[in-house]
């Protein structure tokens, strides 16, 4: 993820909310920086009976979604069949606290 300068946002977690993956592929591999390093990948095994998944990113001090202008996706070469094919990225901001329970809802930014 980067913003509008084209600078990393730093992101505090990843995680995979009904996921499976193998310890050495966890969702916090999305973050580690890495993608010339083969053993650096995340696999939700779930995906393969229930045909979606997601990954759900947190920002490091509150800095807002807003501050995303652009992504990069990387895949695996392991494994073209795991590979997305689509895909869409929704924000919730938690500082604005407005929704059921004091929850923003998720907002759909790109697919």
């Amino acid at each position: 993820l980067f913003d509008k300068l084209g600078r990393i946002v730093p992101i505090e977690t990843a995680q995979n909310p009904g996921g499976r993956s193998p310890i050495s592929q966890q969702p916090s591999r999305v973050i580690d920086g890495e993608i010339a390093r083969k053993g650096s990948k995340w696999l939700d095994a779930n995906f393969a009976k229930r045909r979606s998944s997601t990954l759900v990113l947190s920002f490091r001090g509150g800095i807002g979604t807003r501050a995303v202008a652009e992504y990069d996706m990387v895949t695996a070469d392991d494994n073209p069949a795991r590979d997305p094919t689509e895909w869409s990225v929704y924000l919730r901001n938690m500082s604005e606290f407005s929704g059921p329970n004091g929850i923003p809802p998720w907002q759909l930014v790109d697919e």
